[in-house]
């Protein structure tokens, strides 16, 4: 079996399709040492990563705490590769996100639940370079009752273009597109394309501090075997930032292996968005569960089962409003996750 010990894929910043967010750190890799006498592999600059629907928990569903509107992800296999030297980063075509809203938000005819459907189509890889809108890229948005709305990067890349049966119906800058439901002139296309977008930021948001998580404890393995860990990070001023990770013997053997699972708790973590104009703000406990790591068919892998919010104990993400956290944009997260690995060859 092969134990990745101290693995660590610094500088794995996602900016997955149309959207920006960091987690966190920089410098090079560690090789460290394998158990069992087995050196870990060696990070190449390429990585895949991929999302799922998780074995061991519902998948993800988030809450505005103030406005009590809330989104239930019930589709999701998103892929795509990163390179960690150029940070250019793709979104493979074919694939598909879904998400359920409780209630349409105003600007949208009829009355209930709405079911939004996101897929890139055939022929079409998003690109980007982290910290930036996307160059290129394409997703499809499908909803009962409309007409399916294309959106597509324009040619400047300083936005997306919006087709419906062939024909161009709104072009939108990137603040447009994401604050589309604080515009109450927005048409319905535009609304859907812009809630679609929104959805996929949230997850991925997500995403990244899953990543944060496997960073920290790959980076500590010798030291969570033995005690609660706590590292700190950077924050706003007067919110001192802090995450604590523990560990979880599956099996009781007295050593990290595959089973077995790791909780953190995040503490004003604060991720800056670069090149946005909305960063966020997290707190709450994250369950890294089943945690997987070895090599297959495909080449060596690391990841896993992640809960987002733990009974008694949610999962909070806000955005930050100049230098302090805005209370009307936290979103509350509870037992609920998704599947993330990371693989290379």
């Amino acid at each position: 079996m092969l134990n990745v010990q101290k693995l660590i894929v610094k500088s794995f910043l996602f900016f997955l399709l149309l959207i920006c967010f960091g987690c966190g750190g920089g410098g090079g890799d560690d090789s460290g040492g394998g158990g069992g006498g087995t050196p870990p592999p060696e990070v190449p600059t390429l990585l895949n990563y991929s999302l799922g629907a998780s074995s061991r928990t519902p998948l993800l569903s988030g809450t505005v705490v103030e406005s009590g509107i809330s989104y239930t992800v019930t589709t999701l296999n998103l892929a795509g590769t990163y390179n960690r030297s150029t940070k250019a980063t793709t979104l493979q075509e074919n694939k598909v996100m879904a998400f359920t809203l409780n209630q349409r938000p105003p600007g949208l005819s009829g009355a209930g639940p709405i079911n939004i459907g996101i897929s890139t189509p055939a022929g079409s890889t998003a690109t980007w370079i982290s910290g930036q809108h996307p160059t290129a890229g394409t997703y499809v948005v499908t909803i009962s009752g409309y007409d399916p709305i294309t959106v597509q990067v324009n040619s400047g890349a300083t936005g997306v273009d919006l087709y419906v049966l062939g024909a161009l119906v709104s072009s939108m800058t990137w603040a447009q597109l994401e604050g589309v439901l604080d515009n109450p002139a927005a048409t319905e296309d535009e609304i859907l394309a812009g809630l679609a977008y929104n959805g996929l930021q949230a997850v991925y948001r997500l995403v990244s501090q899953a990543y944060t998580m496997i960073e920290v404890v790959m980076e500590n393995q010798d030291t969570l075997v033995n005690s609660i860990i706590s590292v700190s990070g950077t924050s706003l001023p007067g919110y001192p930032a802090g995450m604590s990770a523990q560990w979880g013997d599956g099996n009781g053997n007295g050593e990290i292996d595959p089973g077995d699972n790791f909780l953190t708790r995040f503490s004003n973590w604060w991720v800056d968005a670069p090149g946005t104009n909305t960063d966020h703000f997290y707190n709450g406990r994250l369950l890294w569960l089943s945690y997987w790591e070895g090599v297959n068919s495909s080449g060596n892998f690391v990841g896993g089962d992640f809960q987002f919010g733990v009974t008694g104990d949610a999962f909070y993400d806000d955005e930050v409003d100049g230098v302090t956290p805005d209370p009307g944009t936290r979103i509350s997260y509870s037992n609920s996750g998704l599947l993330f690995l990371l693989s290379w060859q």
